[in-house]
This record gives C-alpha cells, sequence and structure tokens, in this order.
C-alpha cells in the first residue's frame, strides 16, 4: 500500500457534525463489486458523551442492531475496465477527510492528476462556515507592531447594499481576538460585536466578484487567536457559493 491508512484517519465526529455519507450503496451492482469502504455501524456522536462505563455497551449494542447496507465506496470490474462509485459528498469538508481520501484514491491506482493547491491552504466549507486554514497565521506579515493576514473571497452577488432587496445574505467575518481589524477593498470595517475572545464583523460589504481582504492584530497575539471563519445566518443558500483564496486569482 504506498499510502498506509489508521482507523484515525476515518475518525471524523469531532472535526465536524456533517456525515461524511449521507448514502450508502446495495443492490446488484454492488453485490459484483469490491467493497473498498464503508460506513461505521453506530454514530459515534450519541454516545461521545456518556461515561466510560456505559460507553462500551452501547456501542456495541448499536453495532448490534444496524442492519442497513455500509458500502461507500465499490469498484465495479469489467474486463479491463474498473467503474469507482462513491456516496462521501462530505468527506472533504475537513483537511483531514481531504487527506485521506486523496490516501484512498492513490492505493486504489485511481489516476488523479495533483493538485495544484496544498490542502493546508484550502478554506473548507464545514457545518455552515468556511473555516480559515489551519495554518493561515503562518502566513502573517509583520510590521509596525501588528501582523496581517491578506486573503480574496469571491461574493456570487454584491452585498454592499442591503436594501436592494430583501433578505440579502449578511455575510459575518469571525476571529478569536477583539483586537482584530478588518479592513475590505481598503476601506476600514468597524466591529460590529466582540468579546474577551472574539470579534464579529457582521453584514461585509462585498462586492459581486473577487474582494480583498486585509486582517490584522497585535503582532503579540498568539496565532492560534486567528482561528477565524465565515458565517451566514440568514440565507443557508449563500455561503456555499462564497470561495476563499491566499493569491488573487484576478491577477493570476
Amino acid at each position: 500500500m504506498k499510502h498506509p491508512l489508521n482507523p484515525s484517519d476515518f475518525y471524523f465526529c469531532e472535526v465536524q457534525q456533517a456525515d461524511a455519507a449521507q448514502y450508502t450503496l446495495t443492490g446488484p451492482l454492488v453485490e459484483e463489486s469490491e467493497v473498498i469502504l464503508e460506513a461505521c455501524r453506530t454514530d459515534w456522536r450519541t454516545w461521545n458523551k456518556r461515561a466510560e462505563n456505559l460507553k462500551t455497551a452501547a456501542l456495541l449494542r448499536s453495532e448490534n442492531e444496524c442492519t442497513t447496507p455500509r458500502a461507500v465506496v465499490v469498484k465495479y470490474s469489467s474486463g479491463s475496465n474498473n467503474i469507482y462509485l462513491s456516496t462521501l459528498g462530505e468527506f472533504t469538508n475537513t483537511e483531514k477527510g481531504f487527506k485521506t481520501l486523496g490516501a484512498i484514491i492513490a492505493n486504489a491506482g485511481i489516476p488523479c492528476k495533483a493538485l495544484e493547491q496544498n490542502p493546508d491552504e484550502i478554506f473548507f466549507f464545514q457545518d455552515n462556515k468556511l473555516l480559515f486554514p489551519r495554518q493561515a497565521a503562518k502566513r502573517m506579515v509583520k510590521a509596525d507592531g501588528r501582523k496581517s493576514l491578506t486573503i480574496y473571497v469571491y461574493s456570487p452577488r454584491p452585498l454592499d447594499d442591503l436594501l436592494i432587496e430583501p433578505n440579502m445574505p449578511k455575510l459575518t467575518l469571525r476571529t478569536g481576538t477583539p483586537d482584530t481589524e478588518l479592513v475590505i477593498n481598503g476601506k476600514p470595517v468597524e466591529i460590529a460585536g466582540k468579546d474577551y475572545n472574539r470579534a464579529d464583523f457582521r453584514e461585509l460589504p462585498l462586492l459581486q466578484g473577487w474582494n480583498c481582504l486585509e486582517i490584522s492584530m497585535p503582532e503579540s497575539t498568539p496565532d492560534d487567536k486567528l482561528q477565524g471563519h465565515f458565517f451566514c445566518d440568514n440565507r443557508a443558500d449563500y455561503l456555499p457559493q462564497v470561495r476563499a483564496s491566499y493569491v488573487n486569482p484576478e491577477a493570476k
């Protein structure tokens, strides 16, 4: 095996709320296929917070009660041709899942073009949030007692005039320190809410297309305080269309 995988590589219930797969596979085609990956027979999220003396028995019972098909990745072979089927729709919502799926594809021998982007630099959409990459702090630039990060955010529609239509998406950026400052397309944005461990910038005035966001905080701020994310409380359909990048795509 080119890329060894361990059981821990498939444990996601503490890093995302969404199911890695919403469906499983069954039927004649699956019966004639090689099952590469199966879903777990129990929902670990149900038992994670229970007492240890109850958890083991509860897990064993729920596994024994599971009667549904569990195949989520299968390989069907016909002559020299191979067809791979997968239902892992929410598997790559995190850096961990992204890397695990890449290893599965490589181990299966599936031809796959190498990614141009490092998974450590991807803004993942997870649990209705667009998350900053875990290594984002390493890209901050220090100057004049502050450190700053520049990112580019794509909006499919303008958000700079909330009176254009009712129920306009209201996008929020949250960071881990109240000392955060934000500039969007050269214009400062005021903090709308804060406490000792967060700052919220609400109703971000993004233009349609790519926007330049400059995020800064005191140079002494611990790196983990940059753990920011975007969310949109009033329009669930908007955030999945938002994209973010360290590099201005329009300058490529």
